[in-house]
């Protein structure tokens, strides 16, 4: 799908891949509505790529009502791709995570991105026209110590995505699931400051099963793969023969699935 004439939406978009992804859809051409909790930052970044900004706080279920209805009014125009991006880190230890952090964590990485998808889905099937871009993770996959509930509210979101796949196969919808390794950004810095976390990736890079990647890198690779029309994207290549272990089963499924009612 071309980015250039189409209305994106982004959200986590005041920072680290959210913000580089925004940008780079705006220089392919693309109108770009930016959600994320900082209001000031957000309307300086919407104001710089000529696009909208949408203060919310994914993490409150009333503030991402009507999320993309209120997007497409701003814009004036529905919604072609969304992308979501934002997400929490929290990282701890079962024996020292609270219960607020846990809650605020699946509610912005899963619940949050879930419910976005499920706004957007009507009106992009009623046109026949539209992508969905989910940015999950590595740890979808694996998980490690300090990462836990990170981990698995990822693990919830790719199969999530996998399965709305395959309800809207033959829609003309696109999907495009997104599973970066470690990528340099402020949940990296998290990463570094605490020990349980911290050895578990370390452990990670020097088998070389991953490779740290920048913000950047990921961005370009998202909107290539939307443009491309990719259902999967990997930045760290060397991560997919882990994260296979994982695919094969949801394709086998898919696969056995073969000529059943799917809406």
């Amino acid at each position: 799908m071309k980015l250039s004439g189409s209305h994106v939406l982004v959200t986590g978009a005041s920072r680290g891949i959210g913000a580089h992804i925004a940008a780079g859809a705006a220089q392919r051409g693309a109108t770009v509505t930016l959600v994320a909790r900082s209001a000031e930052a957000l309307a300086a970044r919407a104001t710089e790529l000529g696009g909208y900004a949408l203060p919310c706080d994914l993490g409150v279920p009333a503030e991402r009502e009507g999320l993309v209805a209120r997007a497409e009014a701003a814009a004036g125009r529905p919604v072609d791709v969304l992308v979501n991006v934002a997400g929490l880190d929290a990282v701890a230890g079962m024996l020292e995570v609270t219960a607020e952090q846990m809650r605020s964590l699946y509610e912005v990485n899963l619940l949050a991105p879930a419910e976005l998808v499920r706004q957007v889905l009507p009106g992009m099937v009623a046109r026949g026209r539209g992508h969905v871009v989910t940015v999950s993770s590595g740890f979808s996959t694996v998980t490690a110590p300090g990462l836990v509930p990170y981990a698995s509210s990822k693990a919830g979101l790719s199969h999530f995505h996998a399965g709305v796949g395959l309800e809207l196969r033959g829609t003309g919808i696109g999907l495009t699931l997104v599973e970066p390794g470690p990528v340099r950004t402020q949940m990296w810095e998290d990463i570094e400051e605490h020990g349980l976390s911290a050895a578990a990736l370390e452990r990670w890079v020097r088998l070389q099963l991953t490779r740290i990647v920048t913000p950047e890198e990921v961005a370009i690779k998202v909107l290539d793969g939307v443009e491309q029309g990719k259902s999967h994207v990997v930045p760290s290549r060397r991560m997919s023969p882990v994260l296979a272990f994982t695919w094969i089963p949801r394709r086998v499924g898919d696969l056995a699935l073969t000529g059943v009612r799917r809406r």
